[in-house]
């Protein structure tokens, strides 16, 4: 599951890197472009512990949750970006915590 997930995040940085970094970020050009994105359906985490079981709250039994956020808070800052710049520096963060923990 961790090799997953870090494959995954991988495939997506790959893809940025590709972007210009003042461009707004777009997950929906993203989601045409490489077939995947940065939500829960396509983390091999989530999969497991909360879409699987139906359970949004499973996460607080994921090893990736901390502190009452995903990634130890990467994941939101990514998320919330507003350029693919911004959201590559929170990427590689997310993708170092999924190392580290998971």
């Amino acid at each position: 599951m961790k090799q997953k997930a870090i494959e995954h995040y991988e495939r997506i940085k790959k893809w940025i890197e590709t972007q210009p970094d003042s461009d707004k970020v777009d997950n929906v050009l993203m989601q045409d472009q490489i077939g995947e994105r940065w939500f829960s359906q396509d983390c091999d985490y989530c999969l497991k512990f909360t879409i699987a079981t139906y359970n949004f709250f499973g996460c607080d039994a994921c090893p990736l949750w901390f502190g009452s956020m995903c990634c130890g808070g990467f994941w939101v800052t990514m998320n919330d970006s507003e350029t693919w710049g911004e959201f590559l520096i929170a990427l590689e963060k997310v993708i170092d915590f999924i190392k580290d923990k998971g």
